[in-house]
């Protein structure tokens, strides 16, 4: 639906109502007009103008909000404004720091935090962005201390151990967001990007490069391929900044059927390879709830209709393929990548990996079954992006997995329902993503048209910074097709 027909749709819904309460005001039925009006806005809510559910919170899913921004309350660090990535522990990695952006003008949205609050967190986070020391003085450092700034590893060894491009593209995609929400701030976000050289993380073609030291001692090594759909995400995070990249779907990925669902899989055989490259859900969520699975540059069709459809379809499978397994083999099931408090830290927490269904394990690929988790990132979006009994279903079963004090923990067990407890940055930030998009729809717009700082820069050739957008060749190949 294209934007002129969503207008002419709003203003026969206000004309129509504006109607109704004259006509009726005027003879004194009141309580017809007030039914009348509750129908108006249950149609204005409606599948018509959006995808998903939409409207104004309840009351319980106000209550879901605070709980997720307790968790943020109670780890923010005031010198640097960064978030630890799990509860009480100074290490946040860039997505966390991504997830703190998107956890903050969530609630800013949501009436849980007030302007001064909201300028106090994003001004600290923004000073530190413009300051913080870049791994090899090139692109942000994979972790960082979030009591002092300095560089480390995930264990908190000071060093600079390299830096991740797929968790550098959703900071892309949160600043460009907060710019657009907030636009006073630009030119304070133009100027901490403009630090970076993206010629480390991005080439000509849209592919994206990180590099990872496993100890102060070794030599950087490139770093180890990240799950299925999370490159396709990231990519909207340089497109975005105008980086020219592939299409967020390419047509050559291979695909296996389960319960006669067709679903992408790697190009590689990881048996083989030695490296798994599982598909996990929450990328292609994330897609959905900032994106609507709309292309970067669809500013004007409406949230009932996604302009990049392959992708929308892709989604579409992941979601039906878990409702699938509930409706065959009556497990719960709502998968996607979690981080725990004790080893091992990092779970692939998969739909299909290394051969298999269902398969969870480790980055390593040391297998896990025991570890499978019904997410509560995977299955908050899951409710918000499908009205269905299914995911209805979900959020009964999680509803009670957090700590009013602390926040919502990572997920219930398949095993034998028992809670994984741990609590992290990124789980509370897609809980109130999750939250603002049934509220105001998709997350990411890109509304804003006055010329920024960067683009005023970018204008002179001889000004702007090394591997800008515009400086980059063009590709040799077309994209997919390498």
């Amino acid at each position: 639906m294209h934007a002129g027909k969503k207008m002419r749709l709003s203003c026969y819904l206000v004309y129509s109502l504006a109607g109704i309460c004259f006509l009726f005001l005027t003879q004194g039925c009141g309580l017809v007009v007030r039914e009348t009006q509750k129908g108006l806005i249950k149609v204005a809510d409606s599948e018509i103008f959006w995808q998903g559910r939409h409207g104004k919170l309840t009351e319980q899913e106000m209550e879901w909000a605070n709980i997720a921004w307790q968790y943020f309350i109670n780890n923010y660090n005031a010198a640097t404004g960064i978030v630890n990535g799990s509860n009480a522990f100074n290490i946040a990695s860039v997505w966390n720091i991504a997830d703190t952006v998107a956890a903050t003008v969530a609630a800013h949205r949501l009436d849980l935090i007030d302007n001064y609050e909201f300028d106090h967190h994003i001004t600290s986070l923004l000073t530190f962005l413009n300051s913080m020391p870049l791994s090899y003085g090139v692109l942000p450092n994979a972790f960082y201390n979030t009591a002092n700034g300095k560089m480390t590893n995930i264990a908190g060894e000071e060093y600079s151990v390299g830096w991740s491009a797929i968790d550098i593209g959703r900071l892309l995609i949160w600043l460009n967001i907060l710019g657009d929400y907030a636009p006073q701030y630009i030119e304070y976000i133009d100027k901490a990007i403009l630090r970076w050289n993206f010629c480390k993380a991005i080439n000509e073609c849209g592919e994206l490069s990180g590099i990872n030291r496993h100890s102060s001692k070794n030599p950087p090594l490139e770093s180890p391929k990240e799950p299925i759909g999370y490159y396709e995400y990231a990519l909207m995070g340089y497109k975005a900044w105008g980086f020219s990249t592939p299409a967020p779907y390419r047509k050559k990925t291979p695909f296996i059927n389960v319960y006669g669902i067709q679903l992408p899989t790697s190009k590689e055989d990881s048996r083989e390879t030695g490296i798994s490259d599982p598909l996990v859900s929450l990328p292609y969520l994330l897609l959905g709830l900032e994106f609507n699975w709309d292309r970067v540059d669809d500013h004007l069709s409406s949230d009932s209709y996604s302009s990049n459809s392959a992708l929308a379809d892709l989604a579409k499978r992941i979601y039906d393929v878990q409702e699938k397994r509930y409706q065959y083999e009556r497990i719960f099931t709502a998968r996607t990548s979690y981080r725990r408090s004790q080893a091992p830290y990092l779970v692939y927490n998969s739909i299909f990996s290394d051969g298999y269904t269902w398969n969870t394990l480790t980055p390593e690929g040391e297998q896990h079954a025991d570890l499978s988790l019904v997410s509560n990132a995977a299955a908050f979006a899951m409710w918000a992006l499908w009205k269905t009994s299914y995911t209805d279903g979900l959020m009964q079963l999680l509803n009670p997995l957090h700590d009013p004090e602390k926040g919502w923990f990572e997920g219930r067990r398949e095993r034998d329902g028992g809670y994984e407890r741990t609590m992290t940055c990124s789980t509370n930030a897609v809980i109130l993503e999750v939250l603002a998009y049934k509220m105001y729809g998709k997350l990411y717009s890109n509304q804003v048209s006055a010329k920024s700082y960067a683009d005023i820069l970018m204008e002179n050739e001889f000004d702007r910074p090394p591997c800008s957008p515009l400086d980059m060749k063009e590709c040799r190949f077309k994209a997919g097709q390498k």
